[in-house]
């Protein structure tokens, strides 16, 4: 997978766009971003910023962002030829948690949340929240070294079977956006990250430090990192489980789609099934199998994960109960 950097063209666009306006936008009650956490990231497939001779061919593939929903958040730094260093207004988009989801969404920007922040729990105290589109989650926590890694399921989108485009096609890529949190709680992206085009099959992190301080000494280095991984996987279209009896005979099979996988899909074995194969058919002709012995489920059950592809290509996990 290819690596690529968000351009600093579009940044640079986009903070003189914002001064020939003259609007005054909404501005945080924090304004310390130095003292702001980095907390992981947001993961979100979008299209890659053309070049001018890609704009100029084809502006109708290309609609002005819409920063709408951006704020002022302190200024950045940066050198222009023949004007040396120019401070322009720093902007961020404010993530909105949702507690029946225990998910954030950034308007806009819609994607996995891959990051870690401290949210205040509804019956008091606090719970952690950020990290509900990674699986395979391991979080470490409570000394001076802190991590977050987890991993994300991508696919084609939905109708495409390379990745590939033509030329007369907007080139889509996955954008990491760093994430942070302020003092208060308020998480936010400032649009800084790393873009990566192509298939799956590769990982990012970051790590930083900091100076924790009491009164104005020192009193120790506190780190965190976040790594996630970005995992390839077919497109799913159904999946059919064959229960089997005494002399492997085929006692019931049982087919679900998609729709079906996405709620609360569950199975009941048979008083005298053995064991059970489970077929995952994918749209692209391929077929996983995973046999499973009745001792192994047991009388509790287990849940078959599954990742189910969205129109864009992010997986989403479900979970399919086998019920002993």
């Amino acid at each position: 997978m290819k690596t690529l950097r968000r351009k600093w063209s579009v940044l640079i666009a986009a903070a003189l766009a914002f001064l020939m306006t003259g609007c005054s936008l909404a501005r945080p009650e924090v304004q310390d971003p130095k003292e702001d956490k980095f907390v992981g990231f947001h993961l979100v497939y979008e299209q890659l910023p053309p070049s001018m001779e890609e704009l100029e061919a084809h502006p109708e593939l290309y609609p002005p962002e819409d920063r709408s929903q951006w704020v002022e958040y302190g200024s950045e730094d940066m050198e222009i030829k023949g004007l040396g260093k120019v401070a322009f207004p720093r902007e961020i988009l404010i993530g909105r948690f949702d507690w029946g989801t225990g998910d954030y969404t950034f308007p806009g920007l819609e994607g996995r949340n891959c990051f870690l922040t401290v949210e205040e729990a509804e019956g008091g105290g606090n719970r952690y929240a950020g990290y509900n589109g990674l699986s395979n989650v391991s979080i470490a926590e409570g000394g001076e070294e802190e991590s977050l890694s987890g991993a994300i399921y991508i696919g084609l989108p939905l109708g495409q079977t390379e990745w590939d485009l033509s030329e007369d096609e907007p080139e889509y890529c996955w954008t990491a956006y760093r994430v942070y949190q302020m003092a208060d709680g308020t998480v936010y992206l400032d649009g800084t990250g790393n873009s990566y085009a192509g298939q799956g099959g590769m990982s990012f992190s970051e790590k930083v430090e900091r100076t924790e301080t009491v009164d104005g000494e020192e009193t120790g280095r506190h780190s965190f990192e976040v790594k996630v991984e970005m995992k390839e996987v077919p497109r799913l279209e159904s999946v059919t489980i064959t229960q089997f009896g005494p002399e492997n005979k085929a006692l019931l099979e049982t087919a679900f789609t998609t729709a079906e996988l996405a709620g609360a899909a569950e199975l009941t074995l048979e008083e005298d099934t053995l064991w059970l194969l489970v077929e995952e058919q994918n749209i692209d002709g391929t077929v996983k199998r995973t046999a499973y012995d009745r001792e192994e489920i047991g009388e509790e059950g287990l849940s078959h994960f599954l990742v189910l592809l969205d129109e864009q290509g992010m997986g989403n996990p479900a979970y399919l109960k086998i019920k002993g």
